[in-house]
């Protein structure tokens, strides 16, 4: 039995295409806040709260 990351890992791998199409693709787990704060900064203010709280 392994660890459930081990799981996603692989699970994430068995999607990346053979041969050249996956050449530099990497598999990888981040955690929350890191993958929030990549996409937001990528997104401008998606994401992000509004005043009003939601």
């Amino acid at each position: 039995m392994r660890c459930p990351g081990c799981e996603l890992i692989a699970q994430e791998r068995d999607l990346v295409p053979e041969g050249r199409a996956g050449y530099g693709v990497k598999v990888a787990l981040l955690p929350r806040q890191a993958y929030e704060a990549l996409h937001r900064s990528a997104d401008g203010n998606r994401g992000a709260r509004r005043a009003d709280g939601r």
